[in-house]
């Protein structure tokens, strides 16, 4: 039995009849990878695919010549291609079963009632030090990260909690790994996009009325008050692709796209992206 595994599994399940509600979040998704595509031909890798709600492949498939689609859950990218495209689909590549950390196995068997050992936190930490291994291409056109990175964080949260001492060591060793994975699988001159859910509703409950217009400075504020899901502070994310000594030298420019909402069950998160060209 893997806790991990299974909360995420639940979690795709939770949301995969959200169709309808993932509307506009799909919309800007797909527009903001099909306009980061550089070739006519190019390939696209989307990691943490889940149930697919996110994307819109068949538009998806008028711009790239073959897709990769990455989850930890096998069923529900199955299923959600199956709902958006019944039938043999040869440009789509699923990839289930993918644990995109490497470390997943390890932070199951950590609990509130087995706490972890430091040989077993450095154990994990030397892990996740590596670019994990998926058997996937390397040269792909655009490699999309699509609100992944919260929950690979939630299984941090999960399993040492937020006032462990060695949280903010693991959050960052997650935070890092994840875009050099996005980095290595790239073609020289392809896109990342690094798209995030960054606060939700239930903390900001101004998200549910205030207009598009009012949208970046609030989300502004509340970063100034720290009110925001740990890990995706946009400026420390940049910062990474300007100054780590493993990322910035493979990064030729950043781009910044507004941010908007996505209508999550019960609430509204608010997202934003950083797009990134490899060098």
């Amino acid at each position: 039995m893997n806790r991990v595994k299974d909360e995420h599994l639940q979690r795709n399940l939770s949301t995969r009849d959200c169709w309808d509600g993932y509307a506009h979040h799909r919309s800007v998704v797909t527009e903001l990878l099909v306009r980061s595509s550089r070739s006519d031909d190019g390939a696209l890798c989307v990691l943490g695919a889940g149930n697919c709600n996110d994307l819109d492949l068949q538009k998806l498939l008028h711009t790239f010549s073959e897709i990769h689609l990455v989850d930890l859950d096998d069923e529900a990218i199955s299923e959600g291609v199956n709902r958006q495209l019944p039938g043999e689909q040869p440009q789509l590549h699923q990839h289930g079963h993918c644990d995109i950390t490497g470390v997943t196995h390890l932070l199951a068997n950590w609990s509130a009632d087995s706490v972890p050992t430091n040989d077993e936190l450095d154990a994990c930490l030397a892990e996740l030090a590596q670019v994990p291994q998926l058997g996937l291409p390397s040269n792909f056109d655009v490699v999309a990260s699509v609100c992944v990175l919260t929950q690979l964080f939630d299984s941090v949260v999960g399993t040492l909690g937020e006032s462990h001492p060695r949280f903010v060591e693991f959050i960052t060793a997650i935070r890092t790994q994840h875009l050099q994975l996005m980095l290595n699988l790239l073609r020289p001159g392809g896109t990342g996009v690094l798209i995030t859910d960054i606060v939700a509703s239930t903390t900001l409950p101004q998200l549910l009325t205030i207009p598009d217009a009012d949208l970046l400075p609030t989300i502004s504020r509340a970063i100034n008050e720290r009110n925001f899901f740990t890990g995706t502070n946009p400026a420390i994310l940049e910062s990474l692709f300007r100054t780590h000594p493993a990322i910035a030298p493979q990064v030729t420019r950043i781009r910044h796209s507004p941010p908007w909402r996505w209508q999550l069950l019960n609430k509204v998160h608010a997202v934003y992206a950083i797009e990134v060209t490899r060098r």
